[in-house]
This record gives structure tokens, sequence and C-alpha cells, in this order.
């Protein structure tokens, strides 16, 4: 009986998601608002269905060995007439699962670009209705261009890329803008996904920002666009088939919520009207922040370090994002280097990406491992201390990364280098995007920068060593086939002292032998045998002491035991306080020897 009572007293709360996810239940609180939609202010309404798309809304984890963002796209995406493809969204062709992750194949495209708003830990990072499976190369063209027409020959490029739609453009990018405009068939599509996105998302929660919808787009103020163009869009590509199916699909079997532009497109016009755009305001160079905050963020580092002092061996640019870094020599107290993943120019960085400064707290000693992980502030808590300035963020579509030091004129002293994108280090003049970056001339000469093939996430194998010297670390580092990586994986990293043995360089021991100092007493050869009599000649070295020739038995007497306490003892310093003493015995001998000396010079 007891056991029937729990029953029926959960029972309410037991829902079937599929028999939940049906528009008629979905929307069925709040059907008499969308009976009467012009009811409610814009803003009202807004609101309402903000509310309502919230919660619930289950969170699929972006990468994780249970069902994620991957596993998700490969069924939304799916090609119905095959099914080990999945459609690419921007290419619409398909393409085999299996080449999922894969430089050559396809990744997951964020419709609404990262770098205007969308966070890399809240729920706006994973939310499968602005997901889509995209060619990598061709995601890689969009970049974070916002929606915008790009018919113009002069000005775009048609098709965006060689592996997009034919009736694909964009539009190069000038300073952090630019227009990428995707196929036909799907714009409404993608435009529907816009305006979920911006209702969905007003930074109430954690992890997210205020994302808005203007004809003034600006990644800095989280403003996509372009308003004008997407209402078009959505009025003159109306939900298809395919789209109300994957929209059915999302929400029974995974986030369990819709998106209502779907379902009620009307909708989207009471909502989102076209704003001014005649006078659009500049778009600031970052977003704003407290003016003072990084005043004493890049500083001088008190201690040089040399290329290759500190690699970089391991990263995850999924989430929980992080780096490994190794130490190949000892670091002491109060040293600093920067981090970055801004692109180099060749002369400078680019701007609009983040810094990482790390400050040692205590000496570290070579073969120490540091760590630095996104949002933990215990990172190698007990070595030293990270901070950040802006946005330090490693991206799942490949980037670069650096690390340097600050001389006192703020000049860049390079330590390492990174990229994980192409393989191969860009051209200064071709990094015109945040995933790229030229490899600095100081890091160019040795094995002091590594370019690897793309995964989401790699590691050094810590094999190919020879023997414990900081070069053969480095050769090995720099070797690509000693890196393993996987888009699927998160690696763990952990601090460790003595996690590497690195020897001391080797260094040849001092020798022993008698210097051709300009001060040292000169033999006509040398000889070990202690009682040789000095030669009468003078040295050939022009700046060598001359011998004094004796005709005294005692001179030569002290002559003798001269050169045998110099036959005994090398070092220059003592021969010449010696041959000193020894002259000062005899007033004779110092005249001899300035007079020698006068007449040699």
């Amino acid at each position: 009986m007891l056991l029937l009572s729990i029953f029926f007293f959960f029972m309410p709360f037991v829902v079937n998601s599929s028999s939940s996810c049906t528009p008629s239940t979905y929307y069925a609180d709040i059907q008499s608002t969308l009976d009467s939609p012009t009811t409610p202010s814009a803003t009202e309404l807004d609101a309402i269905l903000r509310s309502h798309i919230s919660s619930p809304h289950t969170v699929i984890p972006y990468t994780s060995t249970n069902t994620d963002c991957w596993d998700a796209l490969i069924i939304l995406d799916a090609d119905p007439s095959d099914a080990d493809s999945v459609i690419l969204i921007y290419k619409q062709t398909s393409d085999l699962i299996a080449n999922s992750g894969l430089s050559t194949g396809w990744n997951r495209e964020h419709v609404w670009p990262k770098s205007y708003g969308v966070g890399y830990s809240g729920p706006d990072t994973s939310d499968l209705h602005s997901l889509r499976a995209a060619d990598w190369s061709v995601n890689s063209a969009r970049n974070n261009r916002y929606y915008d027409d790009c018919t113009d020959t002069e000005t775009c490029t048609i098709p965006a890329h060689s592996e997009a739609a034919n009736d694909t453009g964009k539009k190069a990018i000038a300073d952090t803008t630019g227009i990428f405009m995707p196929p036909a068939s799907v714009r409404g599509d993608l435009a529907r996904s816009i305006f979920y996105m911006a209702t969905r998302y007003d930074g109430s929660e954690p992890n997210t920002e205020d994302l808005a919808i203007s004809n003034c787009p600006c990644d800095t103020t989280f403003k996509m666009g372009k308003l004008r163009t997407l209402l078009q869009w959505h009025e003159g590509d109306p939900p298809s088939s395919e789209e109300i199916a994957r929209n059915e699909l999302l929400c029974a079997d995974y986030q369990h919520n819709r998106n209502p532009f779907i379902d009620f497109p009307d909708l989207v016009p009471l909502i989102y009207q076209n704003d001014d755009d005649s006078a659009c305001p500049e778009c600031p160079d970052s977003a704003p922040e407290d003016e003072d905050a990084d005043d004493d963020f890049f500083v001088e580092s008190p201690v040089k370090f040399d290329p290759g002092d500190v690699v970089i061996i391991g990263f995850n640019s999924d989430a929980p994002k992080s780096l490994l870094l190794l130490a190949l020599t000892g670091i002491p107290t109060g040293a600093n280097f920067y981090v970055t993943d801004n692109g180099y120019l060749g002369s400078s960085f680019r701007t609009g990406e983040g810094t990482l400064k790390f400050t040692a707290t205590a000496d570290i000693a070579a073969g120490t491992t540091l760590t630095w992980i996104d949002g933990d502030d215990s990172s190698s808590s007990s070595f030293g201390d990270w901070a950040m300035s802006d946005s330090f963020v490693l991206s799942t579509s490949g980037d670069q990364v650096y690390v340097y030091t600050l001389s006192s004129d703020m000049s860049h002293n390079f330590v390492w280098g990174l990229q994980y994108r192409a393989g191969s280090w860009d051209d200064a003049v071709d990094v015109d995007s945040s995933t790229k970056g030229a490899l600095p001339s100081d890091l160019s000469y040795g094995n002091f920068a590594v370019a690897l093939t793309h995964h989401d996430n790699k590691k050094w194998d810590g094999g190919g060593l020879d023997d414990r010297l900081k070069e053969v670390y480095l050769a090995s580092v720099v070797d690509s086939s000693r890196w393993e990586g996987s888009n699927a994986d998160v690696y763990t990293f952990v601090s460790e002292a003595g996690a590497f043995t690195v020897d001391p360089p080797v260094t040849s021991s001092p020798t022993r032998s008698p210097t051709r100092s300009p001060t040292s007493a000169p033999t006509n050869s040398p000889t070990k045998s202690p009682t040789k009599a000095p030669s009468s000649e003078p040295a050939v070295s022009p700046t060598a002491m001359p011998t004094i020739a004796s005709t005294n038995s005692s001179t030569n007497t002290t002559n003798s035991t001269l050169m045998s306490e110099n036959e005994i003892d090398s070092d220059i310093d003592a021969l010449i306080l010696s041959s000193t003493s020894r002259l000062l015995v005899s007033p004779i001998l110092l005249v001899l020897f300035i007079t020698a000396i006068s007449f040699y010079i």
C-alpha cells in the first residue's frame, strides 16, 4: 500500500518527453497569449517566450563521453538518404559521420558566433538550436561574419569558399566585422535560429550575455545581424518540413524546448522590428570594462627567459579549456611570463582575444608542469598565480598560442609558439582572423615552435628522449608525430614538481695547462723538468715577459726555483704573485727586469 501511495504521489511529475514536446502540449500554458499575440507589447511577448523556452531546457554537454553535441548533430542533421552521413549547412551536401572533427571533414558550427556573445561554459555554448554540422573549411571561411546579403561580385567572394554552395558569398573582414551569405535554401532556417537565440538569452543566467539583433551589428556589444536581412529571409524562406522535424526531434530527444519562431512564424515581426541604421555607432574595440583593470597586468619580467625555457605540451579547446606547460629551466620566485591566443602579425599582435599572465610565487625547478584551467582558480596554485586580460579562449576551430615575456620597453621576447589549426604557420599578410597567426622570427631558428594539424584537444606523448637535456626535450616536443589528439576526450592535466627530469647543460671541464697569457712567464717549450734552465732568447709573443739570462749562480738558482714553482702550479695569478715576490728580493734583478721590459717595448 505504501509503495502504491508513493507511485501515485510522484506520477504527476513523471512526464513523457515526447508527448510533452508536441506543440499543443508544449505551449498549453501560454496558448491564450499565442492566440492573441498582439495584446502584449513586443517586450512583454519576448519575455513570455523567454520564460517558456528557458524551462525546461536540458543542457547537452558540448563534449562528453556521454551523449553530447556531436552525438546530437549526427541525428539532427542526418542525411535522410544515407544513414552514415550528415548534411552540411553551408555546403548543402553530405559528409560521412566518421569525418567528424577532421580538418578534411566537418565540425560544429555556432550559428550565433561565439565572439558575438555566446559564452564557453553557459547553456548557450551547446544550445542545439544554434549548432549545425558544417564543412570544416567553409566554417572557417564564415569565421565570425554576421549574416547579410552579399551579391556584389566586386566586393564579395562568390561562392564563399570552393567547398561551399554556389549561392553563398562573403565579404572580407575589416577589423572584426564581415558579411556571410548562406545558401538560399537555409537562409530562413538560420534567421529563425538567430531569433531564437536573441529571445532565449538576456544575460540573466550565469555565463551568458544579453544577445540582441540589430541593423548595426557589433561583436563587442553582442549585437548580431543584419536584422533587416534576417526578417526578409524569414519571410521568403518559411519553415520547411525538414526544419519542423528537426525542431520536434531536438525537443523530444535532447533539450526539451522548442523554437517558437518555427512553430509560430508570425511572432517574428511582432518582436523584431527594424531599427535605424542610418547612423550606426562605432563598434568598440573591446567590450566595456574597468579602464584601470589592466594597469599592472603588462609589466617587465624581472628574469630573462630564453626561447624554449617554457613549452606547451598539452591543451584542451573543449570545455573545460586548459593548458599544460613544462618548465625546461628553473624559474625563480617573482618571475612572470605571458600566454596569448591573439594572432601575431609579424611585428605586433591582433586584438580582440585574451592574454594569461603567470607569476611564480615559489622557486620552480626544471621539469615542473604548470596547468591553467579555465574557471579553476586553483590552477598551479602551489607554484604561481594566473591572471587574465580580456578573454583567453582556445578555439575548437584551431588556434595559435604564444608564450613570451616583456622587456623594459614593452617589446616581446618570445619563448614558445604552438599552432593547431592547419599544421603550418601563416604568413603575416594572411593573418585576417582570430584563428591565424605568423611565427615570430625569434622562434624560427630552432626547436622553439610546433605546428600541428587540428584536433580539439592534444597532448605530447613524452617520448623520443635519448637523454634528458633541454635540447632533446625541445626536439621531441616539436615533432608533430609525438602528439596525440582527440575531438571527444578531454585530457586531464596536473601541476607537478619533478614530472620530468631535465639534466643541466653539459659544460667542459676547465684545463689546468699553462695559458699563453701576456702576463705569463715564458718557457722555450712546455716541460715538466723542474731543473731546466730558462732560455736566454725572448719569448715569441711580443707581449710576453722576457726571461733574464743570469751569470750568477745564486741568481740562476733563484730563477730555477721560480721555474720549478711555475711548473708545479700553473695558476696565472699565483705565478705573477710568486714572480713579483722573487724579484723584490734582489734590487739588481728588479733593475734588470725593468730595463729589459723598457728595451723590449
